[in-house]
């Protein structure tokens, strides 16, 4: 009998839920320390970091989550990621740095359910832990995991 393999797209929408979630991971993990040496924010003229304290107009009433978590979702604004070293990112550029928006976290979400689908599905179907939160990020940052 012959072997067939078979290519499928599986379209998958991620909730803003999932997406802070997933950063949350990704930040609160541990793994990507390694290599992230500080967290920053860039916000739009309109916003101040209060904002998205609790009590601000950016966090849900219902559910709160760290700034850190919601920076990069918002149109305009973005989680900075300082890097221990000089490192080369996704467009090929080296950097100090690197701006979480939204841009690069669907670009990574999708390098990552392409590339890395079991991690993807454990990331955004369960929860995930430390290594599937650093390889999202890192997808979003490089294209690729280029760290352990």
């Amino acid at each position: 009998m012959e072997n067939s393999e078979v290519k499928i797209e599986v379209k998958k929408v991620i909730s803003e839920r999932d997406m802070k979630g997933a950063i949350c991971t990704a930040t609160e993990g541990g793994d990507m320390r390694s290599w992230v040496k500080a967290l920053d924010y860039r916000l739009r003229d309109d916003l101040s970091i209060e904002d998205f304290r609790d009590g601000g107009k950016m966090q849900d009433p219902e559910a709160y989550w760290c700034w850190v978590q919601l920076v990069s979702l918002v149109k305009g604004c973005a989680l900075v990621l300082e890097f221990h070293e000089k490192t080369k990112c996704w467009d090929g550029e080296e950097r100090d740095s690197f701006d979480l928006d939204l841009a690069a976290i669907c670009r990574g979400a999708q390098v990552m359910s392409e590339h890395y689908p079991a991690y993807f599905h454990e990331l955004f179907e369960d929860g995930g832990d430390a290594v599937s939160g650093d390889l999202f990020i890192q997808c979003c940052v490089f294209g690729d995991a280029i760290y352990g």
